[in-house]
């Protein structure tokens, strides 16, 4: 058995699906592991740091592939539309990676007509058995931190409160839209740094955990529960979408931070603020919108792009965690591993539909789309 960990194909991806110290726990497991000349260089991994834990270096993905019965990848939707017209592949190769849900499905049958297996890491169930495999947990932790750094750095203000000679300055105003796993973060970060944090969920039994970590839970009294199946949010009706800008509007013009992080698996990001809000708020004021790449929360915001409103300016980063790649290369690859000892017994591979965790991850098997997702949307 040979698994490829080939070079990310986009510019702006600095993560490597699997680092040395997981690369050593397949070599104990007698797999090979190739990896693509300096494919972990940009997340400070070393083609020697490979070589040191037993791995081998390939000069070309071309190589790699022809080579490899499993590869590993951060996005494998760029990688494929990148690679299939280029090289022939032979059937029977399996990918593990984040294919995003929003692919194009022409896309998605491209890879089943290559008789290519394969798995998307961000379509991995939310079950207590799956946890060390959630990548979106993970590399959401590592956005939500980052968000809140990337704030703080752009306000024209201090975070705490500080209490001198010359006076006191009062602590800077960090409201958090979603309390998932990279809102729960955020709150955490923001907190540290001193600040007064507020957050907001749809989901009113969160109010429990938002408080824990120090902040101020959001109620804006709208009667509709937005608590969805396995503790992910829902879409909330027309009519409390309406009603949820309006508060949340009239609550975020006193702000110095609003970090939005609100998605809703399979569907466009809810819309929590609209232009005319930001246009009222501080000069000054930051807003990340963390969900910028899949419609995003905030009116105004694009993906990968700087906006002023007014006086107040809207970041709306894509990829936050590729700017932590050590770390998230480490979180990711863990995940990764726990997934491939799902799939291989002994070295060969087993792909059981029967299970729940496989069923819902794979994509393409024999020529084939066969996840549901594909076919609901």
């Amino acid at each position: 058995m040979i698994i490829g960990i080939p070079c990310e194909i986009s510019s702006s991806e600095s993560r490597i699906a699997l680092v040395p110290d997981v690369v050593i726990k397949l070599i104990k497991l007698k797999i090979d592991v190739l990896v693509e000349s300096n494919a972990g260089l940009k997340a400070g991994y070393t083609n020697d740091a490979f070589l040191k834990v037993g791995a081998r270096i390939v000069k070309t993905k071309f190589d790699l592939l022809r080579k490899s019965n499993i590869i590993c990848m951060i996005n494998g939707g760029i990688f494929f539309k990148s690679m299939l017209n280029n090289i022939k592949i032979a059937p029977g190769l399996i990918s593990v990676s984040s294919i995003e849900q929003f692919t194009d499905i022409s896309l998605i049958r491209k890879i089943a007509n290559y008789k290519i297996t394969s798995f998307s890491m961000d379509m991995i169930p939310r079950i207590s058995r799956a946890q060390s495999m959630d990548v979106l947990s993970s590399q959401a932790n590592l956005a939500g931190y980052k968000a809140v750094i990337l704030a703080s750095n752009r306000i024209n203000k201090i975070m705490p409160m500080f209490m001198t000679a010359a006076g006191t300055i009062p602590p800077a105003k960090v409201l958090i839209l979603g309390a998932g796993v990279a809102g729960l973060q955020a709150i955490a970060t923001a907190k540290r740094l001193g600040s007064v944090v507020y957050a907001y969920d749809v989901r009113s039994e969160v109010k429990e955990q938002v408080e824990s970590l120090g902040a101020k839970f959001v109620n804006i009294n709208i009667e509709e529960s937005g608590e969805g199946i396995g503790g992910y949010a829902k879409e909330l009706s027309i009519d409390s979408q309406a009603l949820q800008r309006k508060r949340l509007g009239k609550f975020s013009q006193s702000m110095d931070i609003i970090i939005s992080t609100a998605q809703i698996p399979g569907k466009k990001a809810p819309r929590l603020l609209n232009i005319d809000s930001i246009q009222k708020m501080k000069y000054g004021s930051i807003i990340v919108d963390l969900a910028a790449g899949s419609g995003g929360n905030i009116e105004g915001s694009k993906p990968g792009k700087e906006v002023m409103v007014n006086d107040a300016l809207i970041i709306g980063p894509t990829n936050l965690a590729s700017e932590l790649a050590y770390n998230a290369s480490s979180m990711y690859a863990q995940n990764v591993f726990s997934f491939l000892e799902l799939i291989l017994n002994k070295g060969n591979v087993n792909i059981d539909l029967n299970n729940e965790i496989i069923k819902q991850s794979i994509v393409t098997q024999n020529g084939k789309v066969i996840n549901k997702f594909f076919f609901d949307n």
